[in-house]
């Protein structure tokens, strides 16, 4: 085990002792020991001594007769006496005994079938020893006649043995490898020898029937599954009577085990059916499966049998879909029937098999619609009780298939019935249990999303007459579930709300708005808990039915007059603004607009009176309601008709009032992206465009960007002679700017050309490109950096193409020229100008690429990230413009270029590598078609793996880690041997240890891509260990992905692999030898299959199984009603009563305070209760009333409103400042106080103190944390302090002697 350092500095990896184990002799890991005991470490990795000139001398050295005369000669028959004989010849037979154990015929057997048997040896087992005895003499007995040890022959002598062993332990060893074996085996084969494996199998299943040997019974199962796969479909359906009663048979002995008693072996039994009837379409083992699970049902449903009936249930959960069309029908009544036995059981698997029966889609098309509404009208009569939350759920999971079927075939149906299934669910809200209600809430909210896609259906009224159509249905049900009774399933009634909302807003907008007044009166109580979940709520709604309608059922109330400090309705303001969407401008202005003028009146009057706080509110709102406006404006259905009413009003916001900018730039930026309409904002440009130029050249840090954008999002949208005009003016504006703010000016109108750039002409585009040039010039890196940024816009532009292509000499003579000068923080931008001028390029010119190289392969190894990112999309961009041009061999002459860069400095060859791994990523195909130039590339980079600089050795191992996933293994494989000597042999030792962990991920990846034995013939002796290591971690890695998808390996997979590779650890846990032999049955051995169940797990399950009968006081309950499984419950209908009577409800415990409730659930206090409980003039009495009682009263106030009887807070303040107290004086208690004397100083031992008065410290296992050593050291100081300052005192105290 690894142990972590104590000295390291920093954490280690790795796994650490467990408390007790460092020191322990049989700890409870026993990895590595168990590993020496099975040989693991016996591994020798230098050349084998065992050749067989060395056998053949071992024999003759120790062979029978050459042991004899060995004791004849060392013992002579004159020398020796009889003791001495016999105690020689006792030794001789232990070495026979030791010479001939299981491991001398561990591999005599040389088919690699049975390779998992030898790989995965356990000793300790004595299964596995008996199944080596077996394989031995098998093999043996197949050498002896001359055979090839071919799977064939190991069948056959197998099923020859199993007719004649007696053994338990033999025949299970034996089964177990002809499972092993029959995989491997020819399919004609096993056709051929039909009749002979089928009698094996069936008379071994007859043997074992009754037994509980599981191992021999899940082997046998799965060959006779694996054996009927086999098999044509004229074996199942050949008019020989013969042929077809042995298919018959064996298959009605497999079936039989679907309700064995064993859990494993019915598993077994029903996983081997399920693949026996999926290994064809309509397999003709289907109708036999059909018929054997009606008569069975029928059969356990008349006699009682309920275990039987739920393993029959369980089968058919998974079964069903598998079964022919004709039996489905059939199988459900004869479920339904089941059910009707009331075992709650029975009950819950029924539902479930009715839940998956809808789910697969062969069922979907045999189950026609009006069947499908009668089974939906017939799981009502099922409906268990709120009591009992397993049953419910099932319920409702088979009632959700069942609609969700329905409404895949019939709409109209699904619309009739969806109705009656919502209000009955929300009925179920009213259960305790959470999951429950979790399971209904998700239940409700699909069904009303499927509503919302039949809006039609929905608005039809029922054809039996009732004018209710299935959406008000809904509604009415939805409208019972704000009650108080559902307070503690509001959270979930309000996701179902907030769902309602979305599918029926359209189908009965009008009655779901008159539902929102009702939720706003539920935000706005005291001690309403679920506020964030009403606003998602209310926030639907707004979504769905619009903000005008949801405020004209819920005014905001504000009107600047006068209006409640508290802003009761406050809260609608982030609710309108993030939910506002597809609405009308025209709502804004008409309701919103006056409320701002009256917002702002409110404030000044407010700032006049010196009310502060009112002030403050004002200022507030009408911050929130201008925070409305981009919300409006996304999107928005009115722009023609609105927007140039309010167009002014919106100028005039941004130039007079600075708080409300923000607002408005965000509201004219979404009006012109999210338009249907954008021409006619472009007709306000020449409006806006003026005053957002003005603003813009302010210093006003906060909106300048925001400024920025709106321009240039009316740039999209403006003219293009306005744009130019525009222009003119800012570049004459930047030649006028003087004072303080120069340069500030400056730079804020080269934002604002730039900004212009897209709809200018090409004289334009020339003027500022010579203003760009002369900034570069001047030196100063701010106009610099901003010089770039424009230069990159300008070469992109459209308008400017052929400027560049007249200006190339120039551009390149500036570019090249002004490298030395170019500041930190302008190189990212100098490297996008760069690349735009490449991919300006319409004609060759490769001497700019040349000259461009350079620059931009130094700058790959940056550490400024947008800096390499730049450089590196130059270096890509280069060699597209010479594949642009058409250049012959252009991308093998640009890699050699680049590879010229590999004979300067260690930050030269590291940055020529980089940038060629990054080409060559982005032209892969161009890289695989040369091979020539791959082979180039690699040996120049595995030379400059042994560099002394790590720098370069760095580069260079990316590189070759980056290689794996561009070429094909083909290739890869030409350059493997190269590369594994030159990363694993000759790399300096300072750069080996300093990259081991990339050398391992290079050799990870050369594992996975050619196996464990090509890399270990390739690597060197130092290097043994690491690949051992990595053998180990992959196979861990393949063994998480087995388990993660379920599938565990097959057979297949096993062969494609490699040997050693998916050879696995014995130690593991969860990785027993059945699992790795591919069976399905129990674990091996007779302790396990002899083990028996728990007390605890028994009475667990008869708790489970356990079934009561509602009755009531004097009606009795009628069992053949059927409505009578409603009355059935899995729990005690008596400790549900208790459990209920202990809680009071919220009308108990208000009644119990002193109020009364209303039917739905409001408090109702009267003028005379609060006059008789505190009458006019009369003073309180605060002697004689404590303070406690004005608690309790409060307290009980509290609780009839929350509905919470809350004892907790029925405290009195004697009991909270006694526990308190009680609480302080423990928390203050010192190691020994209790010795501490009362009366006098020092300490005192009392009789019923058994220790000596000393400070005893308990042991703290705190105290060996390292973090905490500190403090726990103080305590010993505290105690020789005051020790030191006790004996002082004493002391001094002492009387003195006289000498």
């Amino acid at each position: 085990m690894k142990i972590a350092r104590s000295g390291s500095t920093r954490a280690k990896k790795g796994a650490k002792w467990k408390k007790g184990q460092a020191c322990s002799s049989n700890p409870t890991r026993r990895k590595f020991r168990d590993a020496v005991g099975t040989g693991t470490f016996n591994n020798i990795i230098k050349e084998s001594c065992l050749t067989a000139a060395a056998l053949n001398q071992h024999d003759a050295n120790y062979s029978l007769s050459t042991l004899d005369s060995f004791f004849q000669k060392s013992v002579g028959p004159k020398e020796a006496d009889t003791d001495d004989k016999n105690d020689l010849v006792h030794e001789v037979d232990e070495v026979r005994t030791v010479a001939s154990t299981w491991a001398t015929e561990f591999s005599a057997c040389s088919n690699m079938s049975f390779s998992r048997l030898i790989t995965n040896w356990d000793p300790s087992s004595a299964l596995h020893k008996e199944m080596l005895v077996v394989l031995a003499a098998v093999t043996e007995v197949i050498r002896e006649q001359g055979g090839q040890e071919t799977e064939s022959e190991y069948l056959g002598a197998f099923l020859t043995s199993l007719t004649t062993l007696e053994s338990d332990m033999s025949v299970t060893a034996t089964v177990a490898l002809t499972n092993i074996v029959i995989k491997r085996v020819p399919p004609s084969l096993i056709r051929q020898r039909f009749s002979d494996i089928s009698q094996v199998v069936w008379a071994l299943l007859t043997r074992y029937a009754e037994s509980d040997h599981n191992a021999i019974l899940c082997s046998l199962l799965n060959i006779g599954s694996f054996v009927c796969r086999q098999l044509d479909i004229s074996h199942w359906t050949s008019e020989n009577a013969l042929k077809k009663s042995e298919t018959c048979r064996l298959f009605n002995a497999i079936i039989v085990f679907v309700t064995h008693s064993k859990p494993r072996v019915r598993r077994a039994a029903q996983k081997n059916i399920c693949n026996l009837m999926r290994s064809s379409s309509d397999h003709p083992s289907a109708v036999l499966c059909g018929a054997y699970v009606n008569d069975r049902l029928e059969e356990f449903r008349r006699s009682g049998n309920t275990v039987s009936l739920l393993h029959i249930l369980t089968f058919l959960s998974h079964g069903l879909p598998l079964l022919p069309s004709k039996n489905i029908k059939t199988l459900a009544e004869s479920v339904l029937k089941a059910m009707t036995l009331g075992e709650p059981l029975v009950v819950i698997q029924g539902m479930t098999t009715i839940s998956n029966m809808f789910m697969y889609e062969t069922t979907q098309l045999v189950i026609r619609p009006d069947l499908n509404a009668k089974l939906v009208n017939a799981l009502y009569d099922f409906q268990p009780g709120l009591g009992d939350p397993q049953p419910l759920i099932a319920w409702l999971m088979a009632m959700r298939s069942a609609l969700v079927h329905l409404h895949k075939a019939d709409v109209a149906l699904f619309a009739m019935n969806v109705g009656k299934f919502i209000s009955v669910s929300l009925r179920v809200f009213l259960c305790e249990s959470d999951a429950v209600r979790t399971v209904t809430e998700k239940v409700v909210i699909e069904l009303l999303q499927l509503c919302g896609s039949i809006e039609n259906e929905m608005k039809t009224p029922k054809p039996n007459g009732s004018q209710q159509t299935p959406a008000e249905k809904i509604v009415v049900a939805l409208e019972g579930t704000l009650k108080y009774q559902f307070h503690l399933a509001w959270p979930n009634v309000l996701a179902v709300w907030g769902v309602a909302f979305s599918s029926l807003a359209k189908v009965l907008p009008e009655r779901l708005s008159e539902s929102v007044p009702t939720l706003a009166d539920l935000r706005e109580l005291d001690n309403f808990e679920y506020g964030m979940h009403l606003d998602h709520t209310v926030g639907a709604a707004v979504r769905a039915l619009g903000p005008q309608r949801v405020l004209e059922k819920v005014p905001l109330n504000i009107t600047g007059v006068e209006d409640d400090p508290n802003f009761p309705r406050s809260w609608l303001m982030p609710v309108l603004r993030d939910n506002i969407k597809e609405t009308e401008l025209k709502f804004f202005i008409e309701y919103f607009f006056p409320l701002t003028g009256n917002l702002s009146r409110a404030e000044a009057l407010a700032k006049q009176a010196g009310k502060k706080h009112m002030e403050i509110a004002y200022r507030v709102l009408g911050n929130q309601v201008w925070s409305l406006l981009p919300a409006f404006c996304t999107r928005t259905a009115d722009v023609q008709e609105t927007f140039p009413k309010v167009a002014q009003t919106l100028g005039i916001l941004l130039t007079a009032r600075p708080e409300r900018r923000l607002s408005v730039l965000s509201a004219l930026r979404k009006l012109i992206t999210t338009s249907t309409a954008p021409d006619v904002i472009g007709r306000f440009s020449k409006n806006y465009l003026p005053i957002l130029c003005n603003l813009y050249i302010k210093k006003m840090e906060a909106e300048r960007l925001s400024v920025y954008e709106t321009i240039r999002a009316f740039v999209t949208v403006s003219e293009k002679e306005l744009c130019c005009t525009m222009f003119n003016t800012a570049m004459e504006k930047s030649k006028t700017a003087e004072g303080e703010d120069a340069d500030f000016v400056k730079i804020a109108v080269a934002d604002i050309a730039r900004a212009l750039l897209p709809k200018v002409t090409e004289v334009e585009g020339e003027l500022l490109y010579d203003h760009c040039v002369a900034n570069l010039r001047s030196g100063v890196r701010r106009q610099q950096k901003k010089a770039y940024l424009i230069l990159e816009d300008l070469f992109r532009a459209e308008c400017c193409r052929q400027l560049v292509e007249r200006k190339l000499d120039e551009i390149q003579k500036l570019l090249v020229t002004s490298a030395l000068k170019v500041a930190t923080a302008s190189k990212a931008p100098r490297l996008r100008c760069l690349r735009s001028v490449l991919a300006g390029l319409s004609s060759p010119n490769q001497q700019f690429v040349v000259a461009v190289i350079p620059e931009a392969v130094l700058c790959c190894r940056e550490s400024a990230a947008k800096v390499k990112q730049a450089a590196l999309e130059v270096v890509v961009e280069c060699a597209d413009a010479l594949q642009r041009w058409s250049i012959p061999n252009a991308f093998g002459q640009y890699i050699s270029l680049l590879m010229g860069g590999l004979a300067g400095s260690p930050t030269s060859i590291s940055a020529s590598i980089t940038a060629i791994g990054y080409c060559i990523r982005h032209f892969r195909e161009q890289l695989q078609e040369s091979e020539e130039l791959l082979r180039q590339l690699v040996e120049a980079v595995c030379t400059l793996v042994v560099s002394p600089s790590r720098e370069i050795v760095k580069a260079a191992l990316d590189f070759i880690k980056g290689i794996f996933t561009l070429v094909e293994m083909s290739q890869l494989a030409k350059f493997a041997d190269l590369i594994i000597s030159r990363v694993c042999g000759m790399m300096t030792d300072d750069c080996a240890n300093h990259f081991r962990l990339k050398v391992k991920g290079i050799l990870i990846r050369f594992v996975r891509r050619f196996g464990y034995d090509l890399v270990f013939r390739m690597v060197p002796d130092s290097h043994y260990k690491v690949l051992s290591n990595i053998r180990k971690l992959e196979n861990r890695r393949r063994k998480g992905r087995s388990m993660a998808s379920g599938s565990g390996g097959s057979d297949s997979e096993e062969e494609d692999g490699d040997a050693k590779t998916r050879q696995s650890h014995r130690s593991r846990r969860g990785d027993t030898f059945d699992d790795m032999l591919g069976s399905d049955s129990d674990s091996n051995g007779n302790k396990e299959d002899d083990e028996t169940e728990s007390q605890a797990q028994q009475e667990r399950r008869k708790k489970k199984c356990g079934a009561w009968l509602k009755e009531g006081d004097e009606e009795i309950v009628d069992l053949m009603d059927p409505s009578a499984m409603r009355n059935i419950s899995t729990t005690d209908p008596e400790k549900y009563k208790q459990k209920l009577a202990k809680k009071l409800t919220p009308k108990q415990a208000a009644e119990k305070a002193g109020f009364k409730i209303s039917d739905d659930g409001k408090l109702i206090i009267t003028k005379e209760m609060i006059e008789k409980d505190n009458p006019r003039g009369k003073k309180r009495n605060r002697e004689a009333e404590p303070e406690d009682s004005d608690l309790e009263d409060i307290d009980n106030l509290l609780g009839a409103l929350s509905g919470y009887a809350k004892s907790s807070r029925t405290k009195s303040l004697k009991s909270v400042t006694s526990h308190k107290s009680t609480k302080s004086v423990k928390s203050s208690m010192s190691a020994g106080s209790e010795y501490r004397s009362k009366k006098a100083k020092g300490d005192v031992k009392s009789k019923k103190q058994k220790y000596d008065p000393y400070a005893y410290i308990p042991m703290n296992r705190m105290a060996l944390n390292k973090r905490k050593r500190a403090r726990m050291s103080g305590q010993y100081k505290n105690i020789v302090k005051g020790a030191t300052k006790g004996a002082r005192k004493g002391h001094k105290q002492r009387p003195r002697t006289e000498h």
